[in-house]
């Protein structure tokens, strides 16, 4: 078997081309109507297995809870935000809280409850995630157990679960430092291009001595061109004043930023996609290395505990990674900015205060998200969809032309197919089929060479090749995304009414490219039973329950949407507080019933819809019925199919809980209908007597089995005969059973 081993690169499933075509050309359009995504459900899952069908079958979940929600923010925003802006604050106000408290979480209980109907749709309901050993390198010893006299393997024997609880501690903190010294520079830079004023404005300053705002010397008489007036800054020292108009650094031909129309815009566009490269890109990779770092180094036994720990893991530090800088703008920035300048100034970092001082009113929370967040959103999905997707159609095509060309090269020259696995210049898989030929083992003589494979695909050996260089298709990183993504929508759409519109976009690209990468860009995964979605159900009830502290906070101190439910002066399309007009008591406190009426909400979803549909529930107590009956039946003793059918009516009447067991009490009561008319009332010590008869297995509940057992060998047991006295038991059987079922 040496030369077996070694020729062997990878065993795994080999792609059905022609299925995948047939599919990714149909997927298309299936989306859109809820028959056709049930259809791609069951397509996928019997093609590459239950777990990932249901991510597939998530994504169809997300995307049909989130198009109605984006379709009715989309409406909101273009009907109530251009007629009236007060109105619009205020009622972004209340659909961004409901948006973590009922969407979120009626979505996440709603998918719950999907996964109970696909698990017992695909006869999944009965797998549990603990079959499966952890294959993650999971370091065990092997230790006598004195009590069983075998040795045990012992997982993580050194402790190193503790250790890496004690590690976890400095990791976020040496985190939180990262995204300090990371954040703050970007933050600043976003305020320069936010701040700074128009190169019109720039020279007239230079040229009339004003600085950056500090003082107005000799201005009496001085003619102010419109737009530059200084008693919109907040002034600074003149130290950090600015010295020159460089224009794209320090000033801007238009004062504001509209999309895709003014230079001020093409500035901050760049500074969210420099932001989304390192915080999307640069520190995912980085914290979704270390913590698989650190799980593996926890050696769990099971696959489960594994996927447990690296899931907790990775949202804890991706949650936050992730809106640091949407947080920090929000509750620091927003409220505080003037303050902020003052204090880097006074510590050493006035280089990075804006030359010409800080603009009152110009940084509002929404247009702080807007370009960052479509900016990283666009990043990723770039990154995750469009150039895998390019990568794959480079490599098909040039995979298309090699098997053509080949084939041409053989059908000319005669080649065999272990020539051509030789021109591959491995020697251990050259010289494979010689050794085959001349080894003594009747295994290996029955191993066929095929120059294609025998099936409708015909792949060669270069395709076979091509698919195993292939990575390995893994739903963890996309179930990742979307918890992302569902953060953004659950803790800015308060902010940001467009928020789910730019999710549902993402997404119904991003299901296409995972089908074109399911298809194409990987291995064909080896199927496997999945009841659930194992941890990432638990992470999505967590994703609303975390966002609605931040929304309390949006509410009351970044957005100002309390300052305009409460009266306070506020200027036209502002989203920023005033700090002026409410106490902090006032804030606080607001903040904290409107978080615990988030939270009540989110419970009273939780507590009154089941996570199993009542259907379901039936469905899965019929079926253990069943089965309890199928166990039963083996074990009935020889009774006359009659009498077999009449005791059946009288079990199924007093199973009232349809479970296949009788309780005591309802034993007892058949019992006592079973005795003879004429004879005398059971005694207690009897009535003990007899339920212990009949209860064999002792379990205080009786089963259909155990009932016949007892009932038919009743004549020939003499305490049971003595106590109820009958003389013929099949006909009292039969006449309690006529009566129970004229009872009806």
């Amino acid at each position: 078997m040496g030369a077996l081993e070694s020729a062997v690169e990878c065993v795994m499933p080999l792609h059905d081309m022609v299925w995948n075509r047939a599919f990714v050309k149909r997927f298309g359009a299936s989306l859109f109507h809820h028959g056709q995504a049930l259809w791609i459900e069951d397509l996928v899952r019997n093609q590459f297995g239950e777990r990932v069908a249901l991510y597939f079958a998530f994504m169809h979940h997300y995307i049909k809870w989130l198009k109605w929600l984006a379709l009715f923010m989309l409406v909101f925003y273009i009907i109530v935000r251009n007629a009236h802006w007060p109105t619009y604050q205020i009622m972004l106000m209340f659909l961004g809280f409901f948006t973590p408290t009922l969407w979120g979480t009626m979505m996440a209980r709603c998918w719950h409850r999907r996964t109970k109907v696909l698990s017992l749709r695909w006869g999944r309901d009965d797998v549990t995630h603990d079959e499966f050993p952890n294959v993650h390198e999971a370091h065990f010893e092997h230790r006598y157990n004195p009590v069983t006299g075998e040795n045990d393997k012992i997982y993580d024997p050194k402790n190193n679960r503790l250790k890496v609880m004690v590690y976890v501690g400095p990791i976020i903190a040496f985190n939180m430092l990262l995204l300090l010294c990371l954040c703050i520079p970007f933050v600043q830079w976003y305020m320069f291009g936010k701040m700074s004023p128009t190169c019109r404005c720039c020279e007239f300053y230079l040229s009339s001595g004003l600085g950056n705002g500090s003082v107005l010397p000799n201005a009496t008489g001085l003619v102010i061109p419109k737009g530059c007036e200084l008693d919109k800054y907040h002034k600074f020292d003149t130290s950090v004043a600015a010295k020159e108009c460089t224009y794209w650094r320090l000033c801007f031909n238009s004062a504001s930023n509209i999309v895709f129309v003014t230079d001020r815009w093409y500035y901050i566009l760049f500074q969210g996609i420099a932001l989304g490269l390192i915080m999307d890109v640069a520190q995912f990779e980085l914290f979704r290395l270390l913590t698989a770092a650190l799980v593996r180094r926890e050696n769990w036994a099971l696959e489960l505990e594994y996927q447990q720990s690296l899931i907790r893991k990775q949202f804890f530090f991706m949650w936050y990674n992730m809106y640091f800088w949407f947080f920090i703008i929000a509750f620091a920035y927003v409220p505080f900015g003037p303050s902020i300048q003052e204090m880097l100034k006074d510590i050493g970092f006035g280089w990075i205060v804006p030359s010409w001082g800080w603009k009152n009113k110009v940084i509002n929370i929404d247009e702080a998200f807007v370009t960052p967040m479509v900016a990283t959103q666009s990043i990723n999905l770039t990154l995750e969809a469009f150039v895998p997707l390019l990568v794959t159609a480079v490599a098909l095509r040039t995979a298309r032309r090699w098997r053509q060309m080949r084939k041409t090269l053989r059908w000319e020259q005669g080649h065999t197919v272990s020539e051509a696995v030789q021109s591959r210049g491995d020697s251990a898989t050259e010289s494979l089929v010689h050794q085959l030929a001349k080894s003594k083992n009747p295994v290996h003589h029955n191993v066929s060479i095929h120059d294609t494979t025998p099936d409708r695909n015909c792949y060669d050996a270069s395709e076979v090749f091509r698919q195993s260089k292939l990575g390995v298709y893994d739903t963890h990183g996309d179930y990742l995304d979307m918890m992302m993504q569902l953060g953004y929508i659950c803790n800015f759409t308060q902010a940001w009414a467009l928020a789910p519109v730019a999710a549902i976009v993402n997404n119904f690209l991003e299901i296409r490219s995972d089908a074109f990468k399911l298809c194409y860009g990987s291995r064909r995964p080896v199927p496997r039973p999945d009841g659930d979605v194992g941890e990432w159900q638990n992470t999505m009830y967590a994703v609303p329950l975390l966002a609605i502290p931040v929304v309390s906070g949006l509410i009351t101190l970044a957005t100002g949407q309390l300052d305009r439910i409460s009266g306070c002066a506020m200027g036209e399309e502002e989203m920023a507080p005033n700090l002026s007009c409410l106490l902090w008591g006032t804030r606080l406190l607001a903040a904290i019933v409107i978080e615990h009426w988030g939270f009540a909400i989110a419970a009273f979803v939780v507590y009154f819809v089941p996570s199993t549909p009542g259907h379901i529930v039936q469905a899965l107590r019929d079926k253990k019925v069943l089965l309890n009956r199928k166990i039963q039946n083996t074990f009935l003793p020889g009774v006359d199919e009659e009498t077999k059918r009449n005791l059946r009516v009288i079990f199924e009447h007093y199973d009232q809980d349809d479970i296949g067991f009788m309780h005591r009490g309802d034993v007892l009561r058949v019992l006592g209908m079973l005795q003879s008319d004429n004879a005398p009332p059971l005694t207690e010590d009897q009535v003990e007597a007899l339920y212990h008869r009949v209860d064999i297995s002792s379990s205080g509940t009786v089963s259909f089995a155990e009932l016949s057992l007892a009932l038919v060998y009743a004549e020939s047991d003499f305490i049971i005969r003595s106590i109820l006295d009958i003389e013929s038991l099949p006909a009292r059987i039969t006449f309690l059973a006529m009566q129970l079922s004229g009872s009806k």
